[in-house]
């Protein structure tokens, strides 16, 4: 499968049979390559411990600085 604008050769050894299982994908940055736009995923059982563990800190740094994960950043921020 190819689209438009990407670069063509995504191999990354990510070769399954079907798209579906690849499960949960993450874009974790794009970057334009001469015309083409070169995207850095990674997919399935990766991404999903990934989302984890950053799902994880994030709920303990709201916890110690009581705030949303919203105001995050600015409750981070107040502390500098």
């Amino acid at each position: 499968m190819e689209i438009k604008g990407t670069d063509v050769q995504a191999c990354g050894g990510t070769h399954v049979g079907r798209t579906g299982e690849l499960g949960v994908i993450k874009i974790i940055k794009t970057a334009r390559v001469k015309n083409f736009t070169r995207v850095e995923f990674c997919c399935g059982g990766r991404a999903l411990r990934d989302y984890q563990a950053k799902h994880k800190t994030i709920n303990q740094l709201t916890g110690q600085l009581s705030s949303s994960t919203g105001d995050l950043v600015e409750a981070l921020g107040r502390l500098q």
